[in-house]
């Protein structure tokens, strides 16, 4: 198992105890809202994973099933696939900096603004 995909099963599990802890309300308003900060970053990790995961399903339902047994043949499957596998993470990477710096963005002009009430 890769270490992405244990760190996936980790958050899961992490998200249904955080769920089952809210449900209970038996914590101070708080410890739910760090809770729910918590599960709001698990859960958005758990859809990125999921949508590299279907992309990369994507790819290799698309390839032709007699054209890979001849690229496995000749050894270039693996590199075609990784290289494809390769471009998705690149776009993902550059996606997830985007964001990132969108949000930086978005803080830095609350801060100008001395807060947000």
């Amino acid at each position: 198992m890769k270490n992405d995909e244990f760190i996936f099963e980790k958050a899961i599990i992490r998200l249904d105890e955080i769920a089952n802890i809210l449900e209970k309300n038996e914590i101070t308003l708080d410890e739910s809202l760090n809770l729910f900060e918590e599960g709001v970053r698990l859960g958005k990790f758990c859809d990125s994973k999921l949508k590299d995961v279907e992309q990369k399903i994507i790819i290799l339902k698309s390839l032709d099933f007699d054209e890979t047994d001849i690229a496995v043949k000749n050894g270039n499957n693996e590199n075609q696939l990784d290289n494809q596998i390769d471009n998705i993470d690149n776009e993902d990477n550059q996606n997830s900096d985007n964001k990132k710096n969108k949000i930086v963005k978005k803080n830095k002009n609350v801060d100008e603004d001395k807060g947000l009430f």
